[in-house]
């Protein structure tokens, strides 16, 4: 947590209009604790509500999955069809769903995101780490299948230096063999996961901002 203020720290004496702070940890919280993190320091830490107290701004922290597909979201038409839901998936198998302009649905224990740690591990664990052309992509069309009996989402967002447009038509071939054909997703590649994480991660914390609005009638 040290290291982490003093970034924080070093940016707010750097800009010091800054009114928010954005988080993009490979995690999750619950019940306000880190409960699932790459940073063992920060498990049972209450990390947003620590630095809320501390900086007297607000905070958020979402899962970089998660940020991930918002950016996605925001940079493509998805971002304007209230309809349109995406899961995304990387290397590390994670996922997370993106429904309607910035906003990525919550499970109970807020451990959305986390797929890698999960059911989605024997599907891609171990073909992420060989060269198997037909075996990757029938690793990811499972894991498809299996997110869209559950999820049915109009998009999957597949993000990986691995894949290729010649994967996305093998992906989508299998998933059409498994689904009905008006439950296949459109199959498609991001070839730059950092960037929609950032523009995730922007979006999530200028929200913060805006005011809520609450219509009444008197």
């Amino acid at each position: 947590m040290p290291t982490l203020e003093r970034i924080i720290d070093e940016r707010i004496a750097s800009y010091p209009s800054m009114r928010a702070i954005g988080l993009g940890l490979p995690g999750a919280e619950y019940d306000g604790k880190m409960i699932v993190s790459d940073y063992e320091a920060l498990l049972g830490v209450s990390v947003t509500e620590h630095l809320r107290t501390r900086y007297g701004k607000p905070v958020i922290m979402e899962n970089d999955v998660n940020a991930a597909v918002i950016g996605y979201g925001e940079r493509t038409e998805l971002a304007n069809n209230p309809r349109s839901s995406t899961c995304s998936s990387r290397s590390d198998t994670s996922w997370g769903r993106y429904f309607n302009s910035r906003k990525a649905i919550q499970g109970q224990g807020s451990l959305r995101g986390r797929g890698g740690e999960h059911s989605s591990r024997c599907f891609l664990g171990r073909c992420f780490l060989m060269n198997s052309f037909d075996e990757l992509c029938e690793a990811i069309a499972k894991l498809t299948v299996a997110v869209s009996s559950v999820l049915d989402p109009n998009v999957v967002v597949l993000h990986g230096r691995l894949i290729s447009q010649e994967h996305l038509c093998s992906i989508a071939d299998k998933c059409g063999a498994r689904l009905p054909k008006t439950a296949v997703p459109a199959i498609m590649l991001s070839n730059d996961f950092e960037a929609d994480y950032l523009n995730g991660l922007i979006a999530l914390t200028l929200a913060t901002l805006e005011p809520t609005i609450v219509l009444s009638r008197k």
